[in-house]
């Protein structure tokens, strides 16, 4: 019977784990460094109108727009913003309190960002890196095969 390798898998799962870490590490770190560098505060908003669109292109395929209204205060002032996007988890719903990030010499300068933008981001970095290092061990795997 013959003893099987297992030190390439514990050698991918290593840099998998790697890059996960440097991948949301990375994500959290430019989000972060954005906000700072252009002074934005953190406020609470207020979805106040979501509206639907559907467009339909020459093929037929149609697709789904969001549009969420999202009311926050300054001062004392009410300012709107308009957002589009989707959810990858649950819903935004009526009344929903969201954080809004906004530049205190132009209130009317904002950021919707929300952690599933943080987290799709780091999925995204999370597979290709993980199919980077499947397709180093995979390639690898076959020269040792073919010798």
């Amino acid at each position: 019977m013959e003893k099987q390798d297992y030190s390439p898998y514990i050698i991918g799962g290593v840099a998998l784990l790697f890059v996960v870490v440097l991948c949301f590490g990375t994500a959290t770190w430019i989000l972060c460094k954005y906000l700072k560098a252009n002074d934005y505060v953190k406020t609470q908003g207020h979805v106040i109108d979501i509206e639907e669109e559907w467009t339909t292109d020459n093929e037929g395929d149609s697709s789904r727009s969001v549009f969420y209204t999202i009311e926050f205060e300054v001062d004392g002032q009410k300012y709107r913003t308009t957002t589009t996007g989707w959810k990858i988890f649950g819903r935004t719903y009526l009344g929903e309190d969201v954080n809004v990030y906004y530049n205190p010499q132009n209130p009317k300068d904002v950021l919707h960002k929300k952690p599933v933008d943080i987290l799709l981001s780091t999925v995204c970095y999370i597979v290709s890196g993980g199919c980077a290092i499947s397709a180093f061990f995979v390639s690898r795997k076959y020269a040792k095969l073919k010798k």
